[in-house]
């Protein structure tokens, strides 16, 4: 729904921007299978409401997970090339960035070659996405052959137990850890570079029409302020996909429905055409919502079987007493 139903005549350009996308939305398909650390959610309290009061707002925590997976213009701090260690585990050379009052005229004034030997490439971020959604597809080609045995075992024992037909079911069991700190890996680049003062501007400024600027300014310096609260926390908790964890919903959901809300489903089929504006509502999105959320639809389904189940069971008692 991206793009023209027929793409072959689409230029190169617009094929990566497809391919960019998917890998994207690939990623977020993997990440909904893990649970968000309670702490990366609580830390982004609103300070104006007491702390006691217990409210707090998602909003900046989904914001954050919005510029990791569909920014293309957010520059990245430089890493730190570390050959005994993988890749996704080397550290962020550079720090932060954050200048005291009176200092951000002199940052301004700073040489742009300084500034560029601090920063990955422009297109780092969307390259360590396509590498990332490269290494989980690959992964999950791995798992293939052992799943197709498992199934045969299954079909031939019959009597396997239920632990191992959840090793059936699983898509990759055996790596959900290494996926989760690869994860993990991801959305705290993103969070580091989006507290560098000069990083953050430089991506702000990428907008051009000055309406969505303002948004975005708003949007980014809320997650910048937040992203310090959960400096210490993993993003992803742990693998709760596949019924692991009972009313585990995930991030694909909210984000998925507030990308089709926002920008989809005004635009239509071929939403893609205009990439940079397309991007640009994928990481603003709506002002309202967040991570948490409740399907209202379930209800009516659970309050359905309720009735069916008790409109079974009294009509058993009513024959039984009428016999």
């Amino acid at each position: 729904m991206a793009g023209p139903y027929d793409t072959t005549g689409l230029d190169r350009s617009q094929k990566r921007n497809l391919a960019s996308v998917r890998d994207s939305l690939y990623l977020l398909v993997a990440m909904n299978q893990y649970s968000i650390d309670p702490e990366a959610l609580r830390a982004n309290r609103n300070e104006a409401v007491p702390q006691d009061a217990g409210c707090y707002s998602s909003k900046p925590t989904e914001g954050l997970l919005r510029v990791a997976l569909f920014s293309k213009d957010l520059r990245l701090l430089k890493r730190q090339r570390v050959t005994d260690e993988l890749e996704h585990m080397q550290p962020v050379a550079a720090e932060p960035v954050t200048p005291v009052e009176g200092l951000a005229k002199e940052l301004q004034a700073l040489d742009q070659n300084a500034v560029e030997i601090r920063l990955e490439p422009p297109d780092e971020l969307n390259a360590m996405r396509q590498k990332l959604a490269q290494q989980l597809r690959e992964t999950r080609r791995k798992g293939v052959v052992p799943v197709f045995v498992s199934t045969l075992w299954f079909l031939f024992a019959l009597a396997i137990s239920i632990q191992s037909s959840f090793g059936i079911a699983d898509r990759n069991p055996v790596s959900a850890d290494d996926i989760r700190k690869k994860l993990n890996r991801l959305v705290d680049h993103v969070r580091k570079s989006l507290m560098d003062d000069q990083v953050r501007n430089m991506f702000i400024n990428s907008i051009h029409a000055a309406g969505e600027r303002a948004d975005m300014r708003r949007r980014i310096e809320e997650v910048s302020i937040h992203c310090k609260a959960i400096d210490s926390v993993p993003f992803f908790a742990k693998f709760s996909g596949q019924g692991r964890v009972r009313w585990h919903y995930g991030a694909a959901h909210p984000i998925l429905c507030d990308v089709e809300d926002a920008y989809v489903a005004q635009e239509g089929r071929h939403w893609l055409e205009d990439e940079a504006r397309a991007r640009t509502f994928l990481v603003l999105g709506k002002r309202t919502g967040g991570l948490d959320w409740l399907d209202y639809r379930e209800l009516w389904q659970v309050a359905a079987a309720v009735i069916c189940v008790c409109g079974t069971t009294y009509g058993a008692w009513v024959l039984s007493v009428g016999l």
